[in-house]
């Protein structure tokens, strides 16, 4: 089996509830194939400064993503946080699911842990009601779709207080480990949770 993907890092995740945790990103769909033992080979060589986190994101992220790709990477240590469109629940094993729905899709039935809305002037209280109702998760989020799409988002937020506000993180320089620093937040025990595997 290939993947077609772009790996990115190291970086941080730029939106959502770990927005501004350091990761390796796997942009879907785009760049060079590579088989599972290429990607976590070349995961490993990106994530110079040990995040043990991959992000998957793309159109097809969730389609793409099969428990041959997941349980390599697993094994390596690595945590999988995933993000789709809310138009399919991903075959292969993910740690964090989030999802932010495309407005008119025939949404999938799945459990996620985080919901983000990117929001515009139609948005309204009653959109986030229904992705509420088929998503019970601990993380609502409304973004602005456009900076003048903020003030908006704080209205929602007024109405509907389970939900908070996301801002996307942009410019983000690259991440290098201190000069001289040795790295001792390797891999913590507490978030690798790996025990879905045999």
């Amino acid at each position: 089996m290939s993947f077609t993907a772009k790996l990115i890092g190291p970086t941080l995740e730029t939106t959502g509830a770990h927005a501004g945790r350091a990761c390796v990103a796997i942009e879907v769909g785009v760049g060079g194939a590579l088989a599972p033992e290429d990607l976590v080979r070349e995961l490993r060589r990106l994530d110079t400064i040990r995040t043990y986190r991959a992000v998957i994101t793309g159109a097809t992220a969730a389609a793409a993503w099969t428990d041959e790709l997941a349980i390599p990477l697993r094994r390596a240590g690595f945590r999988i946080h995933l993000q789709t469109d809310g138009t399919q629940a991903p075959a292969g094993v993910v740690d964090w699911l989030a999802v932010t729905p495309r407005r008119g899709a025939r949404l999938a039935e799945f459990h996620c842990d985080e919901v983000r809305v990117l929001v515009d002037a139609s948005s309204d209280v009653h959109e986030l009601d229904g992705y509420a109702a088929r998503w019970r998760c601990d993380h609502y989020l409304v973004q602005p779709k456009t900076r003048d799409d903020l003030a908006h988002c704080v209205q929602l937020v007024a109405a509907r207080p389970r939900w908070r506000l996301s801002l996307e993180l942009r410019d983000v320089p690259p991440l290098t480990p201190a000069v001289g620093s040795p790295q001792r937040d390797v891999q913590p025990a507490a978030e690798a949770e790996t025990t879905l595997l045999a």
